[in-house]
């Protein structure tokens, strides 16, 4: 009732339909009502940037990300009120629970169409030129300390020159990726994915290079990382980790560990790294010490994931390793690696699976043509978060 009251906030005529008997199909209204209030405005001529992007687009995408992440944990909770109803033959609360899950879904569905729509086209009308003078009318007033509206104290971490990092064509720095992190993981608590912080990338190096050697220490510095993610994130369980990788050379990754799917994978979006590797055997990939460590950390890490039985890793388990996963890639002439490591847990925490070779399609060339618009969003939602009360 809460996520309807929700949505009810952005659309009245969502109250009047979820109230709808069961027995009326509703599909199509729900779709319509979507549409009707967050589908795509084209940039009319007269247009100005900052005018298309504050007004049409932006408003559009804030609200139907907003509503996304409401619909998309109602269908967490309700599958699992359906799964513990069917066990105890609650009948009538599973037939309820099952009309209200199939219009959420029903629902979500005509919000990813809406969203992927306004990335896509958004992209087209939101030009990389515009991105600086879309950002001054936040930055400038920072820089002269004349936004009186804007309260770090909201944004623990962040300082000036971490939300200047934002700005085009700056490498994006831990604080800010270690502020999107901990607010998704919270926000996205059902998908019982935890977030390390990016530090803990920094003990698994050593002299430049994925150390060969461990010992009680790297286990409990190890521990300790997972211990508090999993304490900041409130859960009593989690099946999967985030790592965000910060090389010493500056370049950022990700990698993932998959309790559930059984599966560990890196995803770094140089593709020269990709194309060096593709078709190595294992001895001879570049991530295949990094991959190594991962191994070890997964086992340590599941003595507190929250179940009865750790992890053990071996050659029959059906555990699945992919040093190199065919991630999206990003232009060779950018930097925009830490972007990309926000993008792919933003979209591990909507449920998506990153890895191409899992899907035999080709990497995501809509993000490398949108991803000067995901940095431009990241720092108005960071400006935002500055401004509201309760973030």
């Amino acid at each position: 009732m809460n996520a309807i009251e929700g949505l009810a906030a952005y659309i009245p005529a969502m109250r009047e339909l979820f109230d709808t008997p069961p027995y009326i199909k509703i599909n199509d209204d729900l779709d319509y009502q979507g549409r009707l209030h967050w589908e795509f405005v084209p940039k009319a001529e007269s247009d100005s940037a900052p005018y298309f992007f504050n007004v049409r687009f932006y408003p559009r995408v804030k609200a139907a990300s907003e509503c996304f992440q409401m619909v998309d944990t109602v269908i967490d909770l309700s599958s699992d009120v359906l799964h513990s109803s069917a066990k105890e033959h609650v009948m009538q609360t599973t037939c309820s629970v099952f009309v209200a899950l199939e219009r959420m879904l029903a629902l979500k569905l005509t919000l990813e169409s809406i969203l992927k729509n306004l990335f896509s086209m958004g992209a087209e009308a939101i030009k990389p030129c515009h991105v600086k003078e879309l950002m001054l009318p936040i930055t400038n007033p920072l820089r002269t300390l004349t936004a009186f509206d804007f309260d770090f104290a909201r944004i623990k971490e962040i300082k000036l020159n971490d939300f200047l990092s934002l700005e085009d064509q700056k490498y994006v720095n831990d604080e800010v990726i270690n502020y999107f992190c901990d607010k998704w993981m919270k926000k996205w608590h059902t998908k019982r994915v935890i977030v390390v912080n990016t530090f803990f990338s920094t003990i698994l190096f050593q002299r430049g290079k994925p150390r060969t050697r461990v010992n009680d220490q790297l286990r409990s510095n190890t521990l300790k990382y997972a211990e508090a993610a999993k304490r900041s994130a409130g859960f009593s369980r989690f099946d999967k980790v985030f790592v965000p990788v910060h090389e010493p050379s500056g370049h950022w990754y990700s990698a993932v560990i998959d309790y559930e799917g059984k599966k560990i994978e890196i995803y770094d979006s140089w593709y020269p790294t990709y194309s060096r590797n593709f078709g190595r055997t294992v001895e001879y990939l570049g991530n295949t010490g990094l991959m190594l460590l991962l191994m070890w950390v997964a086992e340590v890490w599941s003595s507190i994931r929250g179940e009865d039985e750790p992890t053990i890793i071996l050659k029959d388990s059906g555990w699945t390793f992919d040093p190199h996963a065919l991630a999206d890639f990003q232009n060779e002439d950018s930097v925009d690696c830490g972007i990309h490591v926000l993008d792919n847990l933003n979209r591990i925490l909507r449920g998506k699976d990153l890895n191409g070779k899992n899907k035999r399609i080709l990497p995501n060339l809509t993000l490398r043509k949108s991803i000067h618009l995901q940095r431009l969003l990241l720092a108005y939602e960071l400006y935002d978060d500055a401004k509201c009360p309760d973030i």
